[in-house]
């Protein structure tokens, strides 16, 4: 039933072959921390970008573009959203699909309209990992850990090179580092180049621009570099002089004038500029950074030769961006976080079908405009949601046409934002003060006017393009790792964070959408390279898809019954066997689960009612899956198999197994709301045992079992937990998540068990 279904959404997508010839392709770069001083921009100090460089002379060159979001979480999910996190509440955190699973991201926009999408790296942030897999055709994952989690990101893990010795930068050197190795550079060794991820990443992409397609693609390389740690091959840290590299310019006061709570902040943050100074490392830190940005315009410069090197280098639109830019000692700071001109201004180059030649354009734009522009470029449908941004199409081909604007920037908590122009920047710290910058007078944002009465006019008229309602802020879900050196590699290892022990309860984010193609992964462990196809089972063994459903009598259309359709049922019938007088061995659910998956009659297994613990009243059974397990097979659940999690055999019985939860039902979301409005939020100590007294009350209509709860949950499908289920299922079968073995693959679907909704 459950392949089925994985067949004819398939089916769907294929109808739309005939499509190619009619729309561009798109190459999606992403690089990951990097701020204007690409060769292309006029900065100091000022990488060498020769592939940049190229690309702006054959597009446009957008010299006043800012970033979404402050960091990459909320940036990329702005991008993807096409909505900033005022509206989706992802300041911190970066999967607005699991709060928002109406939104359409920008891949599936493309999978609905009939391309094929293919991704590779860090085009998503982390939660801790997770991309939004709906409509991706393939996403690139390293190897089996990044499969399991969905993880892209994963760039300094297993197997990855290091320097020697390690910590290699002065900085760190005679300490213990954790988290995310700030501060460190240095050069890997000579000849492992190839397993560094970006190199990996690029490869996988080049090797598809080679591949013969017949419908357009949106291709999305996402590059970590020049993301902290620093490291990259010696060649990159050979094109600069070290002595020679200018430092950005500073001003030793800077921070006075700032309000006074980002000014504690900052002060202590100031810490980091002035402890390189100290130890004369301040060009060498600055080096890593330059070098890496070389290694990253590399790495795209593979790309782009491979895409002019193809059939499809005269219609493809490319264009390339960094999450946000990075501070290198300006304001006192090192990193990025602030609404500040070093963090927000980034590249942002296009070229290709419909694109000026060799075009600057000075007026201020933002990476949240990405997405209605390829709508525009690429004629799609526009999503159901509201885009944020402004469609720069008309722009890229006349750039003289364009007209500055105002550009919205949110930080990381609700009312916090600066607004800019070409001349302007106004920022907003919620009630905590306010800066205000001259451009015109002074582009380093070198002093405050936001004090000064006379442009009171100036900040209030800013101050209106801010929304007037700033969306709450949705769950953290990032988690910490620890890192563990093992010679002249590294691993991550789970740390203080909030990881769930398995089984576990997860939102729908690796299952695939009823709109898209099924994900597939590709890739090998530790390598770059691409497999030929899928792989080979090499066994004789037959796989197992066992499905349950709970409380399910024969009022299905396989047995004549014509009041209820069941045209799945119906259809798996006809080119099946089916028994027409079948009987369970016990009315009541944990009895005939323990008794089916046992083998053993109830009175055999001591298991009567739903309370009763098969593991204790029966130690010495073996499972159905466990014995497949034992036998060979990988083995997997999802849903309700065995009754309840407290009766769950965990892995002694399975290699994966997940339940879902019903997303929060509407009418359940509205009273929570209305609540915390009132009392502030559920999770208060004060507040949860009142909360979970009304929620009972609110739910209890169409939660309750007896007498049934029924009606509309005011839900889609694929937030209902079963919809979760068959998409889990499908995204396992599809993923060959079971290797080179044979599977058992349990689906246990909830309904029609009460309540009917």
């Amino acid at each position: 039933m459950l392949y089925r279904l994985i067949v004819s959404v398939g089916c769907a997508l294929f109808c739309t072959v005939g499509l190619a010839a009619e729309k561009p392709n798109v190459l999606f770069l992403a690089v990951d921390d990097m701020n204007d001083w690409i060769g292309c921009l006029d900065s100091v100090p000022q990488a060498i970008t020769p592939n940049l460089n190229r690309l702006a002379a054959r597009g446009v060159n957008f010299t006043n573009a800012h970033t979404a979001g402050v960091f990459c979480a909320p940036s990329r999910a702005a991008i993807f959203s096409g909505q900033f996190a005022s509206t989706t509440g992802c300041y911190r955190n970066p999967c607005y699909f699991v709060d928002h699973p109406e939104i359409e991201s920008l891949q599936l926009s493309f999978a609905k309209a009939g391309y094929q999408t293919f991704g590779a790296g860090k085009l998503y942030h982390h939660a801790a990992g997770a991309i939004d897999a709906r409509g991706w055709t393939e996403f690139f994952f390293r190897n089996d850990w990044q499969r399991q989690a969905a993880w892209s990101l994963d760039s300094w893990a297993e197997d990855t090179p290091i320097p020697q010795p390690f910590p290699n930068s002065v900085y760190n050197q005679g300490t213990e580092i954790s988290g995310g190795m700030f501060l460190e550079w240095g050069a890997v060794p000579e000849g492992r180049e190839q397993s560094m991820a970006d190199t990996a990443r690029v490869t996988w992409a080049v090797e598809k621009l080679k591949e013969q397609h017949d419908q357009p693609f949106f291709l999305g390389v996402g590059l970590y570099a020049p993301h902290y740690p620093n490291y990259c091959p010696q060649e990159f840290f050979d094109l600069y002089d070290r002595d020679a590299i200018k430092l950005p310019p500073v001003k030793a006061d800077d921070l006075d004038d700032l309000p006074p709570k980002i000014k504690k902040i900052k002060t202590a943050r100031s810490r980091i500029p002035k402890r390189l100074v100290e130890l004369g490392a301040m060009k060498d830190a600055i080096h890593g950074y330059l070098a890496c940005i070389s290694y990253a315009d590399a790495m795209l410069g593979r790309v782009l030769d491979a895409l002019e090197g193809s059939p499809y280098a005269e219609n493809t639109i490319v264009v390339v961006w960094s999450d946000h830019g990075y501070h290198l000692g300006e304001k006192g700071d090192w990193g990025k976080h602030t609404l500040w001109e070093r963090t927000s201004n980034v590249p942002f180059l296009w070229a290709g079908p419909g694109v000026a030649k060799g075009a600057e354009s000075d007026g201020t734009v933002s990476l949240i405009d990405m997405y209605p522009t390829l709508i525009d470029l690429c004629g799609l449908p526009k999503p159901e949601q509201q885009l944020e941004g402004a469609s720069l199409a008309v722009t890229l081909a006349d750039p003289a046409t364009a007209h500055d604007r105002d550009v919205f920037l949110p930080h990381m908590n609700p009312g916090e934002y600066a607004v800019m122009n070409r001349d302007w920047r106004y920022i907003r710290y919620g009630d905590d003060g306010e800066e205000l910058y001259d451009l015109k007078t002074d582009p380093n944002e070198w002093e405050n006017l936001a004090s000064d009465p006379t442009f009171e006019s100036k900040k209030e008229e800013l101050r209106s393009v801010a929304p007037e309602v700033f969306a709450k802020p949705i769950e953290d879900l990032n988690a910490r790792k620890s890192l563990v050196v093992e010679g002249d590699t590294f691993r991550w290892e789970r740390g203080q964070g909030n990881y769930v022990p398995r089984p576990v309860h997860r939102p729908y984010t690796n299952a695939i959408n009823d709109n898209s193609k099924p994900l597939k992964d590709v890739g090998s462990k530790s390598s770059g390279e691409r497999p030929a196809g899928r792989r080979q089972t090499g066994h004789k063994k037959t796989n197992i898809l066992f499905v349950v459903c709970d409380d399910l009598n024969t009022h299905v259309s396989p047995s004549g019954y014509d009041a209820i359709q069941t045209p799945t049922l119906a259809g798996l019938a006809a080119e099946s066997m089916t028994f027409r007088n079948a009987y369970c061995q016990y009315p009541v659910c944990g009895p005939s689960r323990a008794s089916f998956l046992t083998g053993r009659y109830p009175q055999a297994t001591g298991v009567l009612n739903n309370t009763i613990d098969l593991r204790e009243a029966c130690p010495d059974a073996v499972t159905m899956p466990e014995f497949f397990k034992e036998h060979g097979y990988w083995t997997a659940s999802t849903g309700k198999v065995f009754h309840s999690t407290r009766q769950e055999l965990g892995d002694v019985a399975w290699n994966e197994h997940v339940r879902f939860d019903n997303d929060e039902l509407p009418v359940v979301r509205a009273a929570r709301e209305a609540f915390e409005k009132e009392h502030g939020p559920v999770e208060d100590a004060k507040n949860r045992k009142q909360w979970k007294t009304l929620q009972k009350q609110v739910a209890a209509k169409l939660n309750a079992q007896t007498p049934p709860g029924h009606g509309r949950s005011g839900l889609l499908d694929e937030q209902h937990k079963d919809g979760k289920n068959a998409r889990q299922v499908a995204a396992w079968l599809n993923n060959h998540s079971h290797g080179e073995k044979p599977f058992f693959i349990a689906c246990g679907i909830q309904k029609p068990h009460v309540p009917f909704l």
